[in-house]
């Protein structure tokens, strides 16, 4: 009778064992793909920062090489990700502003030109 009770007590830790073992590849899978698309999309972002931000005050995002920015761990990659979208977005409004200013420069300049009040 102790064998069979010490059998069912081995099966149902085998299955427990089995149980997590299938769960934790499953949750290593999905990280593992999320990873790859996180980087995939982080070289992206790398490499259009590090074209545009050599003269500007946010190069220090590109101080780092690719290669030792990718071996950071995950929560770094996503804190630099918002960084440099938040950078790129206020480069945006900043040209933005600047084509604004510059157009109404140019119409300014055409007015003087002809002889029209602005």
């Amino acid at each position: 009778m102790a064998s069979l009770i010490c059998k069912l007590w081995q099966i149902a830790w085998d299955m427990w064992d089995h149980r997590n073992e299938v769960l934790c590849k499953q949750n290593n899978r999905a990280k593992d793909i999320n990873m790859a698309d996180l980087d995939k999309a982080f070289r992206s972002l790398y490499s259009r920062a590090a074209a545009k931000l050599q003269r500007t005050l946010d190069r220090y995002l590109v101080l780092r090489s690719l290669r030792q920015v990718l071996s950071l761990p995950r929560e770094f990659k996503l804190e630099w990700v918002k960084a440099a979208i938040v950078v790129f977005k206020h480069k945006n409004m900043r040209y933005d502003m600047e084509q604004r200013d510059l157009a109404n420069m140019r119409r300014r300049m055409h007015c003087w030109l002809k002889g029209r009040s602005f």
